[in-house]
């Protein structure tokens, strides 16, 4: 196997149309440069070739002119995924077991499969190749790494759960006067959370899908319009309540710390 690796996850990205464009000229100067140094005969084991991997609505096309490529991203209603692959001959055909290998994976849908790789038996190059794209890649962050950190999804749970509470105890409020049971008000907001509780649950995973879709880790191409809209919206209502709840909490505590003092 190539002796040296180097790759990271790729989160937190916009990779429109100039930005695949940038990161395109850096691989073909890698590869213009490597491929000078050799001999130029399609045989060469350590020739490297680039090709070019994108799916579409649905479609997904393998292609050795990046041209080519982004004319099919242009059209595209929603794109899924772009790969670069930059391959020596001898990469290509040890199946990735030896030579030069590049390989940059953009995916809108699995972010598990958004990765960059560099192999080869030179430690040097692999270096020097893996911080040169990883400049170019970093340049194109998305500011999504806060709405899509595990704060925000603790930050839902917990919302959704004091909402919970709270909208289980004014239907008790509601309800209770009409129940002939022992401790009316209690059952009623027992039986209430309960049911809020089992519909939280799918309400919780469609609520990160929302993030999710209006947050990716990967985008191709800028929101516009209605989408826009939503976004900056659940934005502006997520801050405001966990403004309302921050205030909430420290009025509740300036109360207590009142009540202790006297």
């Amino acid at each position: 196997m190539s002796e040296y690796l180097r790759d990271e996850s790729l989160r937190n990205l916009n990779m429109s149309k100039d930005a695949l464009d940038e990161l395109n000229n850096s691989l073909i100067k890698i590869r213009d440069e490597e491929n000078a140094t050799i001999s130029n005969n399609s045989s060469n084991q350590r020739f490297i070739t680039a090709t070019y991997i994108i799916r579409f609505d649905q479609k997904g096309f393998k292609l050795y002119e990046y041209n080519k490529a982004m004319e099919y991203f242009n059209s595209a209603k929603e794109v899924e995924r772009f790969v670069f692959q930059l391959d020596s001959g001898e990469h290509h055909n040890s199946y990735k077991r030896k030579g030069k290998g590049i390989e940059i994976r953009f995916d809108s849908k699995n972010p598990n499969n958004c990765l960059f790789t560099v192999q080869d038996d030179q430690q040097v190059w692999v270096d020097s190749t893996f911080l040169t794209l990883q400049e170019v890649i970093k340049k194109y962050d998305n500011g999504n790494k806060l709405m899509r950190s595990s704060f925000v999804a603790l930050s839902i749970q917990v919302l959704g759960v004091l909402i919970g509470v709270l909208f289980s105890l004014w239907v008790a409020s509601k309800v209770s006067h009409r129940l002939s049971t022992p401790y009316p008000y209690g059952l009623a907001f027992i039986i209430t959370l309960l049911i809020f509780s089992n519909i939280w649950g799918y309400l919780y995973l469609a609520l990160l899908k929302y993030v999710d879709t209006f947050w990716p880790n990967i985008s191709f191409k800028e929101m516009t319009g209605l989408r826009k809209f939503m976004k900056d919206f659940a934005f502006s209502l997520f801050i405001v309540c966990c403004i309302a709840i921050l205030s909430s909490v420290s009025w509740s505590l300036y109360g207590f710390l009142k009540s202790l003092s006297k």
